[in-house]
């Protein structure tokens, strides 16, 4: 394996050492607290630019609360260690009532020890990286030379290894692998990807595979100018792919300059198989579970279950085999009881091979939210895969809508925003933002984000339906019914048409509305309308005893849509019936 390329910094006299976190004076260790290390490393990652005093607070002290005095102390302590008083300004310059600026230039040394020439040593002389670089996008790799039907998924299973991997580091925003998807064609040049993802830097590579050996070239990439600014190559047997991928996060985290502690540097290099033919098994079936087709999503288990006969201890495959049966279920592959059951011995499986995996504590949250209405033990698993891994998009996503159904509505907006920040373009997202918005009440809120996602993306379906009902709860019925109308006119399902249909009923258009009514209960004699749906309309039309059988129907056939209850405003005219306050109880929603 290739040896770590180090860098250091360098001003004046002095060298900072990022991996020994010691500072140098002509090559002498200088003796620094760890918490004034950490200011100097920060001013020095920031040279040129003024820092916020809140902004060094939070970065030096994270997890602790501390005074501004704190902060002042630990400056002139600095600033006496580099050579002058309290009040010298050679080094670090106090902005009034703002906060500090690092006065140096600073200068990047890089020093390969191992390189048989200097190419590697005194590399560049530029600014900080980490002051550039907040957030990253890993780029499936190119594969060369591989067979056909290889390319995708081991190039893609490589980018979403090392997402994981960094994606556990709370120092730097890093891209979903549902985001960088859509570039596994491999044609994608690093900077227009880049601009595209919103990000400050792109690592980029590719995979030569022959025989049993490997050959992958990576390249981290800054999309301010398109310079290189780490870059290495790797020549080893495919067995040892791991150990591949556990230099290449290494070696990222030390080009961003990350201060990464040691539980960090454990998760960096965490593993999850060591055996190279249920990892390309497992990749296998991420890969064809993630085309989401009838076809690629039933092929997905198998591979999942070969992983899983290769290797009985490897989570993972656990955790995969258990998204296949709750994404099979919504494609009525298999039975709801089914999907269930499998989902939930698969995942309880992966949790007791690695209880710290975070996208089992994620399908058991998911389980337990939908499915088991277990409240709690759904916030305790969202939160605890969170935890794990905090820059996993769908779980974010997930644990947002959970929270609006709980009516912790404040809540839910700051966890689709953290989403957000993951994917700001994902129209998905923002939908999710605009339609807790609008269970949240506010309205007007709610149609101007919703209006932009409508705008900037047309074909987003579910991005009209929640603008419609916004529309509606605001009092806007022409408005909503005109949206509801072209919804279904473009998706004629019978979800749709139970919305135009209450669209109606609010708008006291009573003979449609009871058209539309009439025509679902035709299409129930043949296929499946929602209980839920039909109990809505009924609610809207002042029919509530009828509102509230359909409801506990729902209820007995365990509808997913249940989960909404507590928050959705079309039951609001039901809220004080005695037998709906007896369903919300029989779910134990909070009160």
């Amino acid at each position: 394996m290739n040896s770590p390329v180090k860098h250091f910094y360098e001003f004046g006299s002095f060298r900072l050492d990022l991996v020994e976190q010691r500072l140098l004076r002509d090559g002498k260790p200088v003796a620094l607290k760890p918490k004034v290390f950490n200011l100097l490393l920060e001013l020095v990652n920031n040279s040129g630019h003024i820092l916020l005093k809140e902004q060094l607070m939070k970065q030096v002290w994270p997890d602790t609360f501390v005074e501004e005095h704190n902060l002042a102390v630990s400056v002139s302590t600095l600033r006496k260690t580099l050579g002058g008083d309290q009040n010298d300004c050679q080094y670090i310059e106090t902005v009034p009532r703002r906060g500090y600026r690092f006065i140096p230039v600073v200068r990047v040394v890089w020093d390969d020890p191992t390189a048989p020439d200097t190419n590697h040593r005194n590399h560049a002389t530029r600014s900080p990286l980490a002051s550039a670089v907040h957030s990253i996008a890993v780029l499936p790799f190119r594969s060369i030379g591989l067979k056909a039907g290889e390319e995708a998924f081991l190039g893609l299973g490589m980018a979403d290894a090392l997402i994981t991997r960094l994606g556990n580091l709370s120092q730097i925003v890093v891209r979903p692998t549902s985001v960088v998807r859509k570039f596994a064609d491999g044609c994608q040049d690093p900077v227009t990807a880049g601009n595209e993802l919103g990000v400050s830097a792109v690592l980029d590579g590719s995979i030569q595979k022959s025989g049993n050996s490997i050959r992958v070239t990576v390249q981290l990439v800054s999309i301010e100018d398109g310079t290189t600014l780490w870059a290495d190559k790797f020549d080893e047997k495919f067995t040892d792919i791991f150990a591949v991928e556990d230099s290449i996060s290494e070696q990222v985290t030390t080009a961003l300059t990350l201060k990464i502690t040691d539980k960090d540097r454990e998760r960096l290099r965490k593993r999850y198989t060591e055996n190279s033919e249920a990892y390309q098994a497992y990749l296998k079936g991420r890969f064809f579970l993630s085309k989401r087709t009838a076809e690629d999503i039933v092929r997905s288990t198998q591979y999942f279950k070969e992983a899983i006969r290769t290797d009985p201890g490897y989570a993972l495959a656990y955790a995969g085999l258990a998204d296949y049966y709750l994404i099979a279920a919504n494609y009525d592959l298999v039975s709801t009881k089914e999907a269930i059951s499998e989902s939930r011995r698969a995942v309880l499986q992966a949790l007791e091979i690695d209880e710290t995996l975070a996208e089992a504590h994620a399908s058991l949250a998911y389980l337990k939210f939908v499915h088991e209405w277990d409240w709690a033990g759904a916030d305790r698993e969202f939160s605890r895969a969170i935890n794990l891994n905090p820059s996993v998009l769908e779980t974010r996503q997930c644990y947002a809508i959970y929270l609006r159904c709980m009516r912790r509505f404040d809540e839910s907006i700051a966890q689709i925003k953290q989403a957000r920040e993951l994917d700001p373009l994902s129209s998905n997202i923002n939908t999710t933002l605009g339609s807790t918005l609008h269970f949240a009440g506010r309205y007007d809120q709610a149609i101007e984000q919703l209006g932009k996602t409508v705008e900037s993306d047309p074909t987003f379906i579910m991005a009209h339906v929640y603008l419609g009902l916004a529309h509606e709860q605001k009092g806007l019925g022409d408005e909503a019914i005109r949206t509801f109308e072209k919804v279904f006119g473009a998706r004629p399902v019978p979800q749709f048409k139970a919305m135009l249909a209450h669209a109606y009923a609010v708008a006291g258009r009573t003979v449609e509305s009871r058209a539309a009514l009439m025509d679902l209960h035709e299409v129930a004699k043949h296929s499946h309308v929602s209980p839920y749906d039909l109990a809505f309309i009924h609610a809207a039309l002042g029919e509530n005893e009828v509102a509230i059988d359909w409801l506990e129907r729902a209820y007995h056939e365990r509808c997913e849509d249940l989960v909404m209850l507590g928050a959705d405003q079309r039951f609001d005219p039901l809220r004080k019936q005695p037998r709906f306050l007896n369903l919300m109880n029989l779910m134990d929603f909070p009160r």
